[in-house]
């Protein structure tokens, strides 16, 4: 039982339709919408740029938009390169391709993974907005090492590649049950997931479920806001303070970092919580 748990802990933490143009030289699939500072959207591993409609619906009229996406994700675009490094590399390559500089960086899940390592490395982020991860995804609901969870994380690489279509697709729509508070959103997740190549899927998760970034926090210069869900606590016997208590643990060491916790939603706050999202994050960039 609490093999099949931390299986589901990581999957929970994995998760951009477009009129996609590749700008300059990066192999990512870019989206720009408005005008004004510049705000770049990460998405969830899998999720196409749609996932972040509402919130860049909110957003555009006083900013330009940026949405950048890992070809092969929602099945768009060739598939893409299976190494979680490039595409950090990609993240970062944009931002100085495109001489961006004060930018709200906005990643969810895998997104927000990958925003984490961003911010670490460059100053180009000023503010940074993580949407329900954490840098050690594997330790949020329960006490685990980071050598263990490197192990776990191979266990579910190989777990994702050994399914058969079918029974990969009752997986997903399973565990997305228990991801998305909205039925119609959890179906749109689900069609997002299955169009995606599994072997990009098997090798980005496993790179980010089995990585511990906590000693990277120090670095981060930028005002942070982490956005969290706590309902998928509740298989582990936590409730909302329990899991709160837990992801301000995890983001001790990022001075200055605010967090705030979703009433409702599932890991998917902006499918569950759109109204919501959109405040806390038109909130935080007003803030002086």
């Amino acid at each position: 039982m609490k093999k099949i748990l931390f299986l589901l802990l990581m999957l929970f933490f994995l998760n951009w339709e477009v009129g996609a143009t590749e700008n300059g030289r990066s192999r990512l699939i870019v989206t720009q919408s408005g005008n004004g500072p510049d705000v770049v959207l990460l998405t969830g591993l899998g999720c196409p740029a749609a996932v972040y409609a509402d919130l860049v619906a909110a957003l555009s009229p006083a900013r330009r938009c940026h949405v950048l996406q890992i070809p092969g994700f929602a099945g768009l675009g060739i598939a893409g390169s299976e190494s979680a490094g490039d595409w950090l590399g990609e993240v970062e390559g944009y931002l100085k391709e495109n001489k961006l500089s004060a930018v709200t960086l906005i990643g969810h899940s895998f997104g927000g993974w990958l925003a984490l390592q961003a911010a670490a490395h460059t100053r180009a982020v000023s503010r940074l907005i993580v949407i329900d991860a954490a840098p050690f995804a594997a330790g949020l609901f329960q006490d685990v090492d980071p050598q263990l969870a490197a192990q776990q994380a191979a266990q579910l690489s190989g777990l994702f590649l050994s399914m058969s279509v079918e029974q990969y697709r009752a997986f997903e729509a399973q565990r997305l049950t228990m991801m998305v508070a909205d039925p119609a959103g959890a179906k749109r997740v689900l069609e997002w997931q299955c169009a995606t190549p599994r072997s990009l899927l098997a090798v980005l998760s496993a790179a980010m479920a089995g990585s511990d970034l906590r000693p990277l926090l120090p670095k981060i210069k930028a005002a942070t806001l982490v956005l969290g869900s706590w309902t998928m606590g509740r298989l582990f016997g936590l409730d909302r303070a329990g899991v709160e208590k837990r992801l301000q643990g995890q983001y001790n060491a990022l001075g200055g970092c605010v967090i705030h916790m979703a009433d409702r939603a599932g890991h998917f706050i902006m499918l569950d919580e759109p109204g919501w999202l959109e405040r806390e994050v038109l909130q935080f960039l007003e803030q002086k």
